[in-house]
């Protein structure tokens, strides 16, 4: 016997995901201002000018086997996207700038990084048997959605953790866009990696 099953996960990766519509990163897609629909925050600091709100979702498809008392699984598919949350996103009226927009941008460039970094990470895990733990049907759908979980959602927390540290590192470094030089160099090197995931 073999039964399917898909299952859907989101994690914020910046901020924390408000519901709402979901850009998904888009190479043709670059944010405007308009994507910027969230109120400023009554406690975001004065020097903080505008806030994207990104996220990493994943889902993954998988399918189990039984056959003479034991049981197999394999993941079908694990699917993923980087998604920019207008309604967690804002600005200061008085700072739509370009180059406050070239800064905000560069948030959800690597959140599109990261993404791509779980995409290469779990893409050894499809397609592959694995010896389902359980001894019944039902105990062992629970254990395979449980492993899998573990699995990916390790993977996860690796690729999350590095993109947190990633994200810090480009407003200290860029002063949140202020140091034009420093923001100049990191939309360099974005770019250039954005390049070469293609």
């Amino acid at each position: 016997m073999r039964s399917l099953c898909a299952i859907l996960l989101l994690f914020p990766a910046f901020a924390a995901a408000d519901e709402g519509p979901v850009i998904e990163w888009s190479a043709d897609r670059p944010l405007g201002w308009s994507d910027f629909q969230g109120p400023v925050p009554t406690g975001a600091a004065p020097e903080r000018v505008a806030a994207s709100n990104t996220s990493l979702s994943w889902s993954y498809a998988y399918e189990v086997e039984w056959a003479r008392g034991s049981c197999v699984f394999r993941i079908l598919a694990i699917e993923s996207a980087a998604g920019f949350h207008p309604d967690g996103s804002w600005v200061r009226p008085n700072h739509r700038t370009a180059a406050v927009l070239v800064h905000e941008q560069g948030h959800f460039d690597i959140t599109r990084l990261h993404h791509m970094s779980f995409v290469e990470r779990t893409s050894g895990l499809v397609g592959k048997d694995r010896e389902c733990r359980g001894s019944s049907e039902r105990r062992a759908k629970r254990g395979v959605e449980s492993e899998i979980a573990e699995i990916a959602g390790t993977l996860y927390e690796a690729v999350w953790r590095q993109h947190r540290q990633e994200q810090e590192a480009y407003d200290r470094e860029t002063r949140h866009g202020i140091d034009t030089n420093a923001q100049a160099e990191w939309s360099r090197r974005i770019a250039a990696r954005l390049v070469a995931t293609r």
